[in-house]
C-alpha cells in the first residue's frame, strides 16, 4: 500500500520553493495482516527518503570530496550522534549517484559512494540535495518485537544463491550485531534490498514516511567470477515503482530476476516469480512476454546476471516513470 501526496518539502534555497511529492509506503506483507507474519521472512527495500535539509550547486570534485558554491559551516554534516547525513546527485551525468557524509569544511563535503561511482565524476554545476541517510533504527518502527532480525547482503558473496552476510538483531529497544555491538546508526541505503525476519511474535506494521525520489534511481550489479550466475539483492527507490521493461534492467540474454511472495508463511523462500530476459524482451516462466511487469517500491529482489555475463560490476540507472507527471 502506499499514499503519494504533492506538498511542500519545507526546503528553500534563496527564494526559490521547491515542492516535492511525498506520502508513505507499506512494507512486507500488504496483503492485509501483519507486515512480517510469525516465523516468516519478507524482502524489503527503501522506496522513498528523507526530507532535504540543503539544496548545492557543485564546483568541482574529486574522489571522495565534492566543493560547492553555497557556504557551509564546518562539521554541520556531521552528527555526533545519531544518523548521519547523505548526498545526492540530481543532475548532471551522474544524477542519482548518492555518498553517505563523512565530513564538511566551510566549502566542501566528504563523502563514501553508496549506490555506485565515484565524486570524482560529478561534474560542475551539477545539482545536489543533503537529507538524513535511513538507518535501522530510523527505518524501523521503535515497538518491534524482541528478536526480530534483519539480514543485509555486502554484495561480495559469489554466485548464485547468496546467504546474508550481515545479521542484526532488535532487542530491548535497540539494534545489534552478530557481535552484540550496537548498531542502530548502520545504514541502510537506497537500492539494496533486506531481508525482515521475524520470530514468534509477528511484527504488526512497518511503514516509511518520507519523500518520493525526483533524482534518478541508481544500483550496481556485480559479475564476480566468470562462468558463473552472479546473485545481486536489489530494490527500486522509488514511491510508485516502474515497469520491468522500462526499469533499465537487461544486460545480457540470460539475466534472471527473482521475486518473492512477502505474503507466504516461512523463512528462506524460494522465488515465487522468475523472469528472463531475452534478445531485449522479459519473459515470464511460460516464456510470454512480460516487458510490463512491475517492480514495486518496497519490495526486494534478487538479479542474477547470467553465467556467461562478463565480470564487473554494471550501474542500473533509471528514470522513474511517475517523474513524467510531476
Amino acid at each position: 500500500m502506499a499514499a503519494l501526496l504533492l506538498g511542500s518539502s519545507g526546503l528553500m534555497a534563496q527564494s526559490t520553493a521547491y515542492t516535492k511529492p511525498s506520502g508513505f509506503v507499506s512494507l512486507g506483507n500488504t496483503s492485509g495482516g501483519d507486515a512480517v507474519p510469525a516465523n516468516t521472512d519478507v524482502a524489503i527495500s527503501i522506496p522513498l527518503h528523507q526530507s532535504e535539509v540543503k539544496s548545492l550547486t557543485v564546483a568541482s570534485a574529486v574522489s571522495g570530496e565534492l566543493t560547492v558554491n553555497e557556504a557551509l559551516v564546518a562539521g554541520e554534516l556531521l552528527p555526533a550522534t545519531g544518523a548521519p547525513y547523505c548526498v545526492a546527485i540530481t543532475s548532471g551525468s551522474q544524477e542519482g549517484l548518492i555518498a553517505v557524509i563523512t565530513g564538511n569544511t566551510t566549502s566542501t563535503i566528504q563523502g563514501t559512494v553508496s549506490n555506485g561511482g565515484d565524486l570524482a565524476d560529478v561534474e560542475a554545476d551539477s545539482r545536489a540535495v543533503i537529507f538524513k541517510c535511513w538507518t535501522l533504527k530510523t527505518l524501523f518502527p521503535d515497538d518491534l518485537p524482541d528478536g526480530t532480525q534483519v539480514h543485509a547482503f555486502t554484495g561480495t558473496g559469489e554466485g548464485e544463491n547468496v546467504s546474508s552476510d550481515l545479521i542484526y538483531s532488535y532487542f530491548g529497544g535497540a539494534w545489534y550485531d552478530a557481535s552484540f555491538v550496537a548498531a542502530n546508526n548502520v545504514v541502510v541505503h537506497p537500492g539494496e534490498s533486506l531481508i525482515v525476519r521475524s520470530g514468534a511474535t509477528p511484527v504488526s506494521s512497518l511503514l516509511i514516511t518520507g519523500v518520493v525520489p525526483t533524482f534518478n534511481h541508481q544500483f550496481p550489479i556485480e559479475k564476480l567470477l566468470s562462468s558463473v550466475g552472479q546473485d545481486t539483492r536489489i530494490g527500486y527507490f522509488g514511491g510508485v515503482g516502474d515497469t520491468l521493461g522500462a526499469s533499465g534492467l537487461g544486460f545480457s540474454d540470460g539475466d534472471t530476476l527473482l521475486g518473492f511472495d512477502n505474503s507466504s508463511l516461512g523463512i528462506n523462500k524460494s522465488a515465487s516469480e522468475i523472469f528472463t530476459y531475452f534478445g531485449g524482451d522479459w519473459y515470464n516462466a511460460q516464456f510470454i512476454i512480460s516487458n510490463d511487469y512491475k517492480l514495486v517500491g518496497g519490495r526486494g529482489y534478487v538479479y542474477r546476471r547470467a553465467q556467461d555475463a562478463p565480470v564487473g560490476a554494471i550501474k542500473w540507472s533509471d528514470k522513474q516513470e511517475y517523474r513524467n507527471n510531476l
